[in-house]
């Protein structure tokens, strides 16, 4: 009997280890596959041929994700435009390929295979007629809906009789999300700020020694519920010359000192935010939060940022858009907020850790 038993719990292990042996073995030929097609894709190899139709706002912002992204197998070779609105010269860098009564041409001079439909400004029956053509061409087609920012939205689809209905999920109270943000943030931002106190002051001494003025620079920015707040941060250019300007986009700005351009490359300019996160002001994860006069020109969707409390860190900056400015990535923003989660936050969390050292060695 006694041997049976432990026949069985020799089973048991046996069949766990190999479970987890399976699995991993699964998610590491995945990752290996996904890494192997980025790389053929990002050198040209085994791309789709595609184009958008449209060149309005939606276009070009299409076209940007697809000059972000090129591992997705995608090689963007120009676009198509309706008769009416058919423009002179490139757009983007990019030709005016015709416009949707020369489809059939196109698919066959451009060796097009897939068309991106960006043109959320379509009436419903000229859309459809667009997609019936594309169908009688053989030409696979994807369409950007209307009001896409909804789409990142968690929802549900009904149907009474054989009409949709879309409906969004809402949002409910999470207080034990909240409650394990809130503290993960005081005791991070705690913990760091401790554990970095030597060389804060040294950088303090630093600063002081190059150039006169306040150690720390301090910027209005607009926070959850779009309530204003003093932002933290050491200052990396002469004091005269802080202010509402455009950030300075190369350590070679005249404005920036010579301890500024270390604090900017290797984002030490950023440790005083910690003090926003501990008395609650920011979060760790979260929008970035933008200055008033940019916040004033929001529309309504942008304005769905102002939802949560603002971080050091999110979505958006660990992505490939990063170096576009915040309010026209919104889509990045949106996605977080509707997806919060203490697993979201964590990979959050190091990817940004390691963005900040793969771009400290580039420079």
């Amino acid at each position: 009997m006694l041997r049976l038993e432990n026949s069985d719990n020799y089973s048991r292990v046996l069949y766990l280890t190999l479970f987890l042996f399976i699995f991993l073995f699964s998610m590491l030929g995945r990752a290996i596959m996904f890494r192997l097609l980025s790389e053929f894709y990002a050198r040209g190899i085994g791309n789709t041929n595609v184009a958008i139709f449209g060149t309005g706002p939606m276009a070009l912002r299409l076209q940007q994700k697809l000059r972000l992204f090129p591992t997705l197998g995608y090689n963007f070779v120009g676009f198509v435009e309706s008769r009416e609105h058919t423009k002179e010269g490139p757009v983007n860098g990019f030709p005016i390929l015709g416009h949707e009564d020369e489809l059939d041409r196109l698919r066959d001079a451009h060796d097009l295979r897939r068309i991106l439909i960006a043109k959320p400004e379509f009436e419903e029956d000229r859309l459809v007629g667009l997609c019936k053509k594309l169908d009688n061409f053989g030409i696979p087609y994807q369409v950007v809906p209307r009001l896409y920012h909804f789409f990142s939205r968690r929802f549900t689809v009904e149907t009474i009789d054989s009409l949709p209905l879309i409906t969004p999920v809402p949002l409910r109270g999470r207080p034990i999300y909240n409650f394990v943000k809130r503290f993960g943030d005081v005791f991070v931002s705690a913990s760091i700020l401790l554990a970095s106190a030597p060389i804060l002051l040294l950088v303090v001494l630093l600063i002081k020694r190059e150039s006169p003025g306040p150690v720390f620079f301090t910027q209005i920015r607009q926070g959850a519920n779009n309530r204003s707040f003093r932002m933290v941060k050491f200052r990396t250019m002469f004091a005269d010359m802080c202010g509402d300007a455009v950030t300075p986009q190369s350590a070679s700005d005249p404005r920036v000192t010579r301890i500024g351009r270390f604090l900017r490359k290797s984002s030490l300019d950023e440790l005083p935010q910690l003090w926003n996160v501990l008395v609650g002001q920011m979060s760790i994860v979260g929008p970035r939060p933008e200055m008033p006069f940019i916040v004033e020109r929001y529309n309504d969707t942008q304005m769905l940022r102002l939802d949560v409390k603002p971080g050091i860190t999110g979505l958006w900056q660990v992505s490939e858009a990063r170096k576009a400015p915040i309010h026209e990535n919104v889509d990045y923003d949106l996605y977080y907020i509707e997806n919060q989660s203490v697993f979201l936050d964590v990979t959050i969390a190091f990817l940004t850790v390691a963005t900040m050292l793969r771009l400290t060695s580039t420079h």
